[in-house]
């Protein structure tokens, strides 16, 4: 007759479960913030008993792949919320460091020189003439030449004007 009872606690009952757990949950947090392995990460969690060691390695196959998934939420969030510091922390030192230089004295005295110069009646005429349409035309005049004077345009300009190019729209050619 076979005997049906099996030996030892039954499975789940183990007074370690919960403390298991728990250091799983650690360990899966590890890993998830920094791939490495699971030894690896068992020792960042300070658990370095070989008999721990072997059972939540059991434990960890089963349930490991389940609780980094679970934290893969929380480790996006640490990330992003450690870039938005970055980037503040960036600003304030950019801020702090404009802020210095706009203080320097020889900064501060050709601002006032600029602000003095254009409430001046030469810079109010010339805020003025920038401003008009003369000065616009003038403008787009000058990109229309500069584009002109590209290799590109000259060469279509030299085919439009090549014979072979002319004759075809003599004879009305499309």
């Amino acid at each position: 007759m076979k005997n049906t009872h099996q030996r030892g606690r039954p499975p789940g009952s183990s007074i370690l479960n919960e403390a298991d757990t728990k250091v799983l949950e650690k360990v899966a947090l590890v890993i998830a913030r920094r791939p490495m392995k699971f030894a690896t990460a068992l020792r960042a969690v300070d658990v370095v008993d070989e008999a721990a060691v072997k059972r939540l390695r059991r434990k960890w196959k089963a349930e490991g792949p389940e609780l980094l998934r679970s934290n893969e939420g929380i480790v996006l969030r640490e990330r992003a919320l450690q870039t938005f510091v970055s980037f503040r922390r960036a600003l304030d030192e950019s801020a702090k460091a404009a802020r210095a230089w706009l203080d320097k004295p020889e900064i501060k005295r050709a601002i006032d020189n600029a602000r003095r110069w254009a409430d001046s009646p030469t810079g109010q005429q010339l805020i003025r003439f920038a401003a008009s349409p003369e000065t616009k035309r003038m403008m787009e005049n000058a990109k229309m030449a500069r584009a002109a004077a590209s290799p590109q345009i000259q060469r279509l300009a030299e085919t439009m004007n090549s014979p072979q190019v002319r004759a075809l729209i003599a004879t009305g050619h499309k």
